[in-house]
């Protein structure tokens, strides 16, 4: 099904500032952490045998766990840009579930761009051809290019894709089944948000639509900043000004998500180590970190990248990322947790130097090299446990990995035969990962098994250029 897009847009550009304040110090920092162990974790490819022990890939979904789809045909690999940056889990009225993937395609028109492409695969990692034109959904502006960063599902099983175009971001939203919601706003599309970058995407409990990214008015500067859209794709007018809160504090915003405290929906958003909390109405809410809205945690003294932040069952914030652990050196996973009121939870990470309690940090190296972490997901087994993603590079090639830590930020030994983690070969050295997004790693609610999506390029053969790429794990 390929869908033809007519839309007329509107730009907003407004201008809310929350005003700079100082970082709380909650915790962290000395200039660098201890030598950390890399992991060394065992190499899972389509090739590999199979088993059903916690960390392995499951042998009942596409290839030996693993699935790769082309949503553009023949088109030439030095412009094919599949890639896929949100998988979903889409439950059916008859109560089956299915995988959805949402990303981003090429046009087979020459010159036509990129656009959107949805994917939803058959619980055994076929392509589910009921959906669309054998499992695929495209969609394409009439003019420009939509290029997706992060999509969701409300509560209706609603597909919610956000995406840049030319004159900043928009939202788009497609029904159940694939096909464009023209109730959305009237048009299926939000308005523009002009000269916003969009990278994160989450909902609120009522439904609205909250986005974050790098505002950059009239080319001069680089902020945060958050805009929220009603259920039905308006702008919502009581959120910050005209629906748009910038923070000129930030240069960026890599993370969001929603915190509810006593049934108020407070929105938390991430630049660099750092993370804000706003009121409902988009204020800064100088009640979290300590008196200044702001919770940080300086990770090895370096500060580091914050990709992900999630809400667990007790209501602290887990953020995940990526950093050096010494000065200078390569990026390595990272993961603070802070309680709801944005102090930092020193229950959780690596001992203190002090000997008593943690530092509210752990730090992780895969393979000893380039470790970027950009998504995460936490169980609903009532265990706690918090799954991390991303890539790492090793000594034969690029991998995706997932890695599994308890509820006290240490590794969970009994995932993957003792490692705590796992990597994923799509090819040997034929192929190269990408870089994930915000929601690539899902965990099934049905039966706890780990979902990792992304875009896998392959060089040569019969999968040359960019692929969405799923692999599905035993939790």
């Amino acid at each position: 099904m390929k869908i033809k897009i007519f839309l007329a847009v509107s730009c907003v550009s407004v201008l809310f500032s929350t005003t700079a304040t100082a970082i709380a110090k909650t915790g962290g920092g000395g200039g660098a952490c201890a030598a950390i162990t890399p992991i060394n974790p065992p190499i899972y490819s389509p090739t590999t045998a199979m088993c059903a022990n916690s960390g392995c890939t499951d042998g009942s979904f596409g290839t030996n766990g693993f699935v790769l789809t082309n949503t553009d045909g023949s088109i030439s690999p030095t412009i094919d840009l599949d890639a896929a940056v949100s998988v979903q889990q889409l439950v059916m009225p008859d109560t089956s579930t299915r995988v959805l993937a949402i990303g981003r395609t090429t046009s087979p028109v020459a010159g036509a761009g990129q656009g959107i492409a949805l994917v939803r695969y058959n619980i055994d990692g076929s392509l589910d051809t009921a959906f669309g034109n054998g499992g695929i959904v495209t969609a394409f502006l009439p003019s420009g290019s939509a290029n997706p960063m992060d999509g969701v599902l409300d509560a209706q099983g609603n597909i919610i894709v956000l995406s840049n175009v030319s004159a900043g971001a928009q939202v788009f939203r497609f029904h159940p089944d694939g096909t464009f919601d023209s109730s959305f706003n009237g048009t299926g599309v939000s308005p523009v948000l002009a000269s916003l970058f969009p990278q994160a995407l989450a909902l609120d409990q009522a439904g609205n639509i909250l986005a974050g990214g790098q505002y950059t008015p009239n080319r001069r500067g680089a902020y945060g900043a958050v805009f929220r859209l009603t259920p039905n794709g308006t702008l919502d007018m009581s959120f910050g000004s005209a629906g748009l809160v910038v923070d000129t504090a930030f240069s960026s915003v890599g993370a969001l998500a929603v915190e509810s405290v006593s049934s108020i929906p407070y929105v938390l958003f991430a630049s660099g180590s750092k993370i804000a909390r706003l009121k409902p109405g988009g204020a800064l809410d100088t009640t979290f970190g300590g008196g200044t809205g702001l919770a940080t945690t300086n990770a090895c003294g370096n500060g580091y990248s914050i990709r992900a932040l999630r809400i667990d069952s007790s209501g602290n914030i887990v953020a995940t990322g990526f950093g050096p652990a010494v000065s200078g050196g390569t990026y390595k996973i990272i993961a603070s947790r802070f309680t709801s009121a944005g102090s930092l939870d020193t229950s959780f990470g690596l001992n203190s130097t002090s000997g008593s309690g943690k530092t509210g940090f752990a730090v992780f190296d895969l393979f000893g090299l380039q470790n970027i972490s950009d998504t995460a997901a936490i169980f609903t087994d009532g265990s706690g446990d918090i799954a991390i993603g991303g890539y790492a590079n090793g000594a034969s090639g690029t991998y995706d990995f997932v890695l599994k830590v308890d509820p006290t930020g240490q590794l969970v030994t009994a995932f993957n035969n003792s490692k705590g983690a796992v990597a994923l070969d799509w090819g040997s050295g034929n192929n190269s990962t990408e870089t994930l997004s915000n929601h690539d790693l899902l965990i099934e609610p049905s039966d706890g098994k780990l979902v990792l999506g992304g875009t896998i390029e392959f060089s040569t053969g019969p999968n040359t250029g960019y692929n969405f790429a799923a692999a599905r794990l035993w939790p």
